[in-house]
């Protein structure tokens, strides 16, 4: 099959990605970051580096100090903190920037199939998926083992360094993210739809599935993924009921995937049903539409489906399809000159960087936390606990709540989600917060409960420091 395509469309094929690329990471660059999960992830890093040993409990909470805690992100503890401690907030900038560049990388060089379907793989999916990108998020920096293995998975030649770098690339990704079940998924059903190569292929499903036992958790790792999957009924199962990104797809999970996104699982949804037409590519369909099921359950993971359909769907798509343009713009130079404007952004996180978003308190927080006494007990927002951990643990303070959901017990996950949705009154709020042993607050001054105690030890912005009352009534006391 032949199609003729102009130069300028080739061009194209450069530009969007490209295009793409540099608008996400200068987004990386200038956004602020509104991210609470890298803050702890700090935080425990730090502890990890100056003690030697991982936390195996919820060592940051007053609320529930003795809860065990499997930390499934530690590979990113020791660099977080280091990077955090000498460089800022702008060190997340730079992560998330590198993430845009990296996972561009891997469309345009790892895709299986030719130098075109590359091309437009990236083309489809840097513009639809993208946006979403801009973190520094262990569920986004997840999405590179996915790619690579996906890559490695579905290549068409499988010989013996491919056999060594499976279990390696499953090795790194189970010490990063609880997806790393995909990898041995991914090799196995590239197995299935391979036509040579199949006994090398299966082997390395087989070491992959082994090497997930090399990590610090043993089977409570295991155990976590299958609460996360609703086969828990711990905080991990309050906060799928509760947070925005555990609802489903096409329910209130709509706020939290972007229009493009729904655009581009509905665009694959229909190059799968085309390849089914045809009785092609039967496992990949398969494979597009398992987490196309996952993204449908819960939002968070619409970026992973799409990324198996345009690394995947869209080359089995082009297959035989032959390209007569100008050679020069899919070769290996080309699509690395993609990548230079990016690059050269990721840099410069580090010297204008992102500042620290609102929403995580900004630069209040900081001169907030200041005030507190050693050991105090703090509650804060949701958002800002994280955060809170990184700036003052190291002075015995400790939080209610933060946004390690999977290791809180379901009734201080629940009394913490509803004390974040204002359903219960100022009175109910203080009495269970006074009963867990809360000794200060720091709150938004516009908050019910914040109206309720009144005057404020201290006042930065939007945010308050308050002490918890020791009567009846709320009213305002120092620390």
């Amino acid at each position: 099959m032949s199609r003729r395509i102009s130069r300028y469309g080739a061009l194209a094929l450069l530009i969007l990605p490209g295009a793409a690329a540099t608008m996400s990471a200068l987004s990386a660059v200038r956004r602020p970051v509104d991210d609470p999960d890298v803050f702890w992830i700090a935080a425990a890093g730090r502890e990890l580096l100056e003690g030697g040993a991982l936390l195996r409990e919820n060592f940051f909470s007053f609320s529930a100090p003795h809860t065990s805690w499997v930390m499934h992100e530690w590979l990113l503890g020791a660099p977080y903190a280091w990077g955090l401690a000498h460089f800022g907030a702008g060190f997340f900038g730079l992560v998330a920037a590198l993430v845009v560049v990296s996972l561009t990388a891997l469309l345009l060089f790892a895709t299986p199939g030719e130098a075109q379907a590359k091309l437009v793989a990236a083309a489809f999916y840097l513009p639809l998926f993208g946006v979403h990108l801009v973190s520094a998020r262990p569920m986004v920096l997840a999405l590179l083992p996915a790619a690579a293995m996906l890559g490695l998975a579905f290549s068409t030649r499988f010989g013996r360094t491919q056999l060594i770098l499976a279990p390696l690339l499953s090795l790194l990704w189970v010490n990063l993210h609880g997806s790393f079940p995909l990898g041995p998924v991914f090799l196995l059903v590239a197995a299935l739809d391979a036509r040579r190569d199949r006994r090398l292929r299966l082997w390395a499903t087989l070491l992959s599935a082994l090497t997930l036992l090399l990590q610090p958790h043993g089977l409570a790792l295991f155990e976590l993924v299958l609460e996360y999957l609703g086969a828990g009924t711990g905080g991990a199962d309050v906060a799928r009921a509760r947070l925005l990104e555990f609802q489903p797809l096409f329910g209130a999970g709509a706020r939290f995937v972007s229009p493009t996104a729904f655009a581009g699982l509905a665009l694959l949804t229909l190059v799968a049903l085309w390849l089914l037409a045809r009785r092609r590519a039967f496992a990949r369909v398969g494979l597009f539409a398992a987490t196309g099921v996952m993204a449908t359950l819960h939002a968070r993971h619409a970026d992973l489906a799409g990324l198996v359909g345009a690394m995947l769907l869209i080359p089995a798509a082009l297959a035989g399809v032959r390209w007569r343009a100008a050679r020069n713009v899919s070769t290996a130079r080309a699509r690395a000159l993609v990548l230079l404007p990016a690059l050269a952004l990721c840099v410069s996180a580090l010297w204008a960087g992102p500042q620290v978003d609102d929403s995580l308190g900004g630069s209040a927080l900081p001169r907030l936390l200041a005030d507190l006494p050693e050991g105090a007990h703090l509650y804060t927002p949701f958002a800002l606990g994280g955060r809170a951990e990184w700036l003052a643990s190291g002075r015995g303070v400790r939080v209610f709540y933060d946004s390690r959901n999977d290791c809180y017990p379901a009734e201080v996950a629940r009394l913490a989600f509803d004390l974040e949705d204002d359903r219960l009154t100022p009175d109910e709020a203080l009495a269970a917060l006074r009963a867990a042993g809360t000794t200060h607050l720091v709150l938004r001054r516009d908050s019910p409960l914040a109206r309720a105690l009144g005057d404020a030890y201290a006042v930065r912005g939007a945010w308050a420091l308050y002490a918890m009352p020791r009567g009846a009534e709320p009213r305002s006391r120092g620390p």
